[in-house]
């Protein structure tokens, strides 16, 4: 898989690595992408939490 970063993306990331947050740029990006996959999994366990209990039970078994 190939990333384009924009300018700013790049210096942000060449600043990680200068400072020694990250080694190489993969790194940024597998950081990246963890934050947002945590991220995303608490939005969900959130959302079933704070809404599924009041959907209809049709709905909650449609969407699993």
């Amino acid at each position: 898989m190939e990333v384009q970063f924009t300018p700013e993306q790049r210096a942000f990331v060449r600043e990680a690595i200068e400072s020694g947050r990250c080694e190489r740029e993969e790194d940024a990006v597998k950081e990246a992408l963890s934050l947002w996959e945590e991220r995303e999994r608490r939005r969900s366990k959130f959302w079933w939490q704070s809404l599924g209990p009041k959907l209809p039970s049709h709905a909650v078994r449609a969407a699993w």
